[in-house]
């Protein structure tokens, strides 16, 4: 589109600002691939491969710690809440009151 050659005025304003609109769009892109390639901060605490709770009984605490981290948040998994108790006075069943809250 850069290298078009417009016959009139009109038509040039329509090519410089497809250009202009074009160089987001790529820009955009270019961010996606940089974005998707980079290897993430959890590939980088827990490598992909054989018996994933074995290796997870393994992982110090401290990594397990890490990875819960990324893991449990708003824009991934979401983040855990619990919930009241249904009835004053008694706690009710923990794994009934966990909630995950996610953006």
């Amino acid at each position: 589109m850069e290298e078009a050659k417009s016959e009139t005025l009109a038509e040039a304003r329509i090519l410089a600002r497809s250009v202009e609109r074009l160089e987001g769009k790529i820009k955009e892109l270019e961010d996606q691939v940089r974005e998707l390639s980079r290897p993430t901060a959890l590939s980088t605490l827990f490598r992909p491969g054989g018996n994933v709770t074995t290796r997870w009984l393994r992982t110090p605490v401290s990594v397990q710690r890490a990875i819960a981290a990324l893991l449990f948040t708003p824009t991934m998994l979401g983040q855990v809440r619990l919930t009241r108790s249904p009835a004053p006075g008694k706690r009710g069943d923990l794994i009934e009151r966990v909630e995950f809250r996610r953006a």
